[in-house]
C-alpha cells in the first residue's frame, strides 16, 4: 500500500491517469479505540494520496507544502520518521514488484524476475518480516540476505535511488521499541548512504508522551499483530511524500541566495520546477561548491578550473538572455546565455562555464533582455499579426523587450574533472572516447 500511495501522489503531480486496486476489506479496525483514535482511523481508512496533491496551489508554511499538498500528519512526526545519509538521488519513476509475506533473503535470491534493470527509485521494506532477533552478525543469513540485497539494487547499471521504509507492528515488536530488524538495517543506511523512512521513529515517541491525535498508538497499529493498520501506511506515505518535496526544493532552489527579488520558483504546469525572471536586469545568485577532494587533490590538474554547467530553459517564444558571471570566491570569464531557439520545442539545455575552484562560489546570473535574433522574431511575429488583425501600430522595441525577456534557470551542474574544458562524457574504452571526439569534430 506504502508504494501505491506514493505512485498516486507522484502520479498526481505528473498529471498522470492511476488504476489501484485496493484491499478487501470495507472500514477500518475500530475494536478497543478511544473516541479520538476512531476519529483518524476513519481519516486514514479514507485517505488518499492523490486527492491532497494539488499542482499550482500555493498554501501557507504552518500546515501546507509549497508544492500544494496537505499533509495529515504533523510536521515534528513527519520529521522524526525521516533520516537523510549521503546525497538522496535522483526520483524519476516509480515501480511496484513487491511479494507478499517474504523476506529479503527471497528477494534478494530472485531480485531479477521482479525489478527491471531500468529502475530510478527502489523502496526497500524488510523491517517487519526479517527477524527481529538482535545476532548483528554476517553469519546471520537474515541480515547477510538484506545486505547483498542492497548491495544487488546499487549495482543495477541504472544506478537506482534506494529508500528503506522500515514499518513497525506493536504486536509482534512486544511494544519494545528496539525489538525489530530496522535497528540492524540503520547499520547498512548508515553504511550505503541510504535515506529511510521510520514508522515507529515518527509515532512511538509523540505516542508515549500523549502527543498529538494524529499519531496515537490506536489510529496507527490496528492492523493486527503482525501487521501497522491502514494509518501506519498512511503516516509512511505522508514520509516518502515529505521526503519527495524536499528532494524537489533542493535543486535549484537551495541553491539560490536570498533574496531573489525578480525571480519566481515555478513549474509552470509542465513538471519542470525552476526560477523565472521576465524582466531585463534582474539577478539571481548561486552558491555552490566547486573545490574538488579526494585522490583528485593530488592529481597533477588538481589546480586547474572545472566546468560548471547551468541548466535552463530554450524555447521559441518570449525568450531573452542572460549573463552567468562568478561573483565571489572562485573565478570565471563571463558568459552569455540566449535561451531562445526558433525551433518551436521547449528543452532542457547546458551551458558550459569554465570556473576555478573554490568551496564557495557564487554565481551570478543576470537577465539582459532579447538577442537580436529573438527581436527579429518578435517584430516578425508582430508583422503576421497586423497581417491577419489589420491593426497597423506596430511593436516597438521597448514592447519587445518587454515580452521577450524571460529567462528560465533549471539546475546547476558541478563538473568532477580538473582541466576540463567542456562538459560531457568520459568514455571507458579508449576507442570510444576516440571515436566520440571524432564525430563532434566532423559536425564542427
Amino acid at each position: 500500500m506504502i508504494v501505491r500511495s506514493l505512485l498516486l501522489a507522484l502520479s498526481a503531480l505528473a498529471g498522470l491517469p492511476v488504476s489501484v486496486s485496493w484491499q478487501r476489506a470495507t472500514g477500518p479496525r475500530l475494536d478497543n479505540l478511544t473516541e479520538s483514535e476512531i476519529k483518524y482511523a476513519k481519516i486514514y481508512w479514507n485517505y488518499s494520496a492523490a486527492e491532497r496533491v494539488l499542482p499550482g496551489v500555493q498554501m501557507s508554511r504552518d500546515s501546507q507544502s509549497k508544492h500544494g499538498y496537505r499533509f495529515v500528519v504533523p510536521l515534528p512526526e513527519r520529521l522524526a520518521g525521516l533520516t537523510y545519509v549521503g546525497h538522496a538521488a535522483r526520483l524519476r519513476l516509480v515501480l511496484e514488484r513487491a511479494r507478499n509475506g517474504t523476506q529479503s533473503a527471497y528477494m534478494s535470491s530472485c531480485l531479477h524476475h521482479h525489478l527491471p534493470p531500468e529502475v530510478d527509485l527502489v523502496l526497500v521494506e524488510y523491517a517487519a518480516n526479517d527477524s527481529p532477533a538482535p545476532r548483528w552478525t554476517f553469519a546471520d543469513p537474515n541480515r547477510r540476505a538484506m545486505e547483498r540485497l542492497i548491495r544487488k539494487l546499487l549495482g543495477l547499471a541504472s544506478r537506482p535511488a534506494v529508500l528503506l521504509i522500515n514499518m513497525y507492528a506493536i504486536g509482534a515488536a512486544h511494544g519494545n521499541y528496539l525489538h525489530t530488524a530496522e535497528r540492524d538495517f540503520m547499520e547498512f543506511a548508515t553504511y550505503y548512504s541510504l535515506p529511510s523512512v521510520s514508522l515507529k521513529a515518527a509515532v512511538m515517541p509523540s505516542a508515549a508522551v500523549g502527543g498529538a491525535e494524529a499519531v496515537s498508538y490506536g489510529a496507527i497499529f490496528n492492523g493486527g499483530h503482525n501487521h501497522p493498520g491502514r494509518g501506519g501506511h498512511v503516516l509512511a506515505t505522508e514520509l516518502l511524500i515529505t521526503m519527495c518535496l524536499d528532494l524537489l526544493r533542493r535543486d535549484a532552489y537551495a541553491l539560490a541566495q536570498q533574496p531573489v527579488d525578480g525571480w519566481n520558483w515555478t513549474d509552470e504546469g509542465r513538471g519542470k520546477w525552476g526560477y523565472v525572471a521576465t524582466e531585463p536586469g534582474k539577478t539571481i545568485r548561486f552558491k555552490v561548491n566547486t573545490q574538488l577532494g579526494g585522490n583528485r587533490t593530488k592529481n597533477r590538474l588538481s589546480g586547474r578550473p572545472i566546468v560548471v554547467q547551468v541548466a535552463y530553459l530554450e524555447s521559441y517564444q518570449g525568450m531573452g538572455t542572460a549573463r552567468v558571471s562568478c561573483e565571489a570566491g572562485c573565478t570565471c570569464t563571463a558568459v552569455t546565455i540566449d535561451s531562445y531557439d526558433k525551433r518551436p520545442v521547449s528543452l532542457t539545455s547546458m551551458k558550459d562555464i569554465s570556473v576555478s575552484q573554490h568551496p564557495e562560489c557564487i554565481l551570478a546570473l543576470t537577465t539582459k533582455g532579447p538577442s537580436k535574433a529573438a527581436e527579429a522574431a518578435a517584430l516578425e511575429a508582430a508583422a503576421r499579426n497586423e497581417t491577419t488583425s489589420g491593426d497597423s501600430s506596430g511593436s516597438s522595441n521597448p514592447d519587445v523587450e518587454a515580452a521577450w525577456s524571460k529567462f528560465k534557470v533549471l539546475g546547476v551542474v558541478v563538473g568532477e574533472e580538473p582541466g576540463a574544458s567542456e562538459g560531457g562524457v568520459t568514455w571507458l574504452r579508449d576507442e570510444s572516447h576516440h571515436l566520440a571526439n571524432a564525430l563532434r569534430d566532423m559536425r564542427g
